[in-house]
């Protein structure tokens, strides 16, 4: 074999197997929600470490949604006209790096900073990265849901990894997660060549317009963004404002941890579920129910005792990833020809402007405290059920 055969050779397997491309990105998609949830079981013990407020410290997952999450539909028109792989190679070393770094940080600021910097890469990878696991597959839904389960397996993981680095090594020992999201974007880069958008010559390129977004026909795209916002709000205040309710119930820090690791594992087997059932179920109906059914079992993790209360937070974890695969994979089919764009709506636009209630949340729950406010944070899912069900249809995929 020669020399330039050796380097296509990852190129036409990268082209030739959309099973290769899935298994690739959904792993990589593992570590990079992996980063994504490192900080949240440690939130307290960076509170405790800066001595600052409930209120001053829930302004970061609001500066990370604006600076992270609500980019993602502008970094997947990118990725719609030029190279998905290579951008999701590139954002997963951003990620690695700046996220390994926050036990560096010397003050509140530079957290900050850092967290930003991280979800600028965890923003860049989502949405291309899903656009192009569903290219070339006959199921759509069932290959997003592989797709989501690899990330689901990274949530799981990362806060009783992180919590458990943490409080037995120190926070600055967190700088180890940096090497498999390194390793993995090397992995990734012989694929770039597989990608067809850098094969296109620059004048078959689709032009960058986010009016696109805002055609004929989008409003069901929208509609589905509300809903996914509204289920992103009740599913990232119990992730965020988990180590709070830790302490005022004594919990450890590894045991916060735990707790959300059994919501994040749960929902790795719900998204799986929910990507192998949408084929054959109606998504409407789908959709529907995954809201309406996770709202008594998140209030029985907020008012039930210790054991009952996980198992509980376990079935609401489960219940809201049912509908995470075709909230996706039916908006990119409603917009093919911008589905990097629309994939960043769902897993992005949706995710930061849920972060955006943060800081007023935690303001509420300052005043009212902590299991008060999150015992009204889950009927945000009684208003998606109803926008999910003015959804138009009520066929069979």
């Amino acid at each position: 074999m020669t020399l330039t055969e050796l380097t296509e050779e990852p190129a036409r397997l990268a082209e030739s197997s959309p099973r290769t491309r899935l298994a690739l990105l959904s792993f990589s998609h593992l570590w990079i929600d992996f980063y994504a949830t490192m900080y949240a079981p440690l939130a307290e013990t960076f509170r405790s470490l800066y001595h600052v407020s409930l209120s001053q410290i829930s302004w970061l997952p609001v500066v990370v949604s604006v600076f992270g999450s609500m980019s993602q539909p502008l970094y997947g028109l990118l990725g719609d006209r030029f190279n998905r792989i290579g951008t999701a190679a590139a954002s997963l070393t951003v990620a690695a790096v700046f996220m390994s770094l926050i036990g560096f940080a010397p003050s509140l600021p530079a957290l900050g900073l850092l967290l930003v910097l991280g979800s600028l890469g965890i923003s860049a990878f989502h949405p291309n990265s899903a656009a192009a696991v569903t290219e070339g597959q006959q199921r759509a839904s069932f290959a997003m849901s592989i797709f989501m389960v690899g990330g689901s397996a990274g949530l799981a993981v990362a806060p009783t990894a992180s919590s458990y680095i943490a409080e037995n090594y120190g926070l600055r020992w967190l700088w180890v997660a940096v090497a498999p999201g390194l390793l993995m974007a090397l992995a990734l880069l012989p694929f770039i060549r597989g990608d067809k958008r850098i094969k296109r010559p620059q004048e078959a390129r689709p032009p960058i317009r986010l009016s696109s977004l805002f055609e004929r026909g989008t409003s069901p795209v929208w509609l589905l963004l509300g809903i996914a916002t509204m289920r992103s709000f009740a599913s990232v205040v119990f992730q965020t404002f988990i180590s709070f309710l830790g302490k005022e119930r004594g919990w450890s820090v590894e045991q916060t941890g735990h707790a959300l690791s059994i919501f994040l594992i749960s929902g790795t087997a719900g998204s799986l579920t929910g990507g192998y059932i949408a084929d054959r179920v109606n998504p409407k109906a789908q959709i529907t129910w995954s809201c309406l059914l996770t709202i008594p079992f998140l209030l029985g993790f907020v008012h039930l005792d210790s054991a009952l209360a996980l198992v509980s937070f376990g079935i609401a974890g489960f219940l809201t990833w049912v509908a995470q695969p075709v909230n996706i994979s039916l908006a990119q089919e409603l917009r093919p020809q911008s589905a990097g764009a629309v994939s960043g709506l769902m897993l992005g636009l949706a995710w930061g402007t849920a972060g955006l209630f943060m800081q007023p949340f935690g303001s509420l729950a300052d005043r009212i405290g902590v299991e008060t406010a999150l015992s009204y944070a889950p009927f945000a899912l009684l208003l998606a059920a109803g926008c999910a069900m003015l959804l138009p249809g009520g066929r069979q995929r």
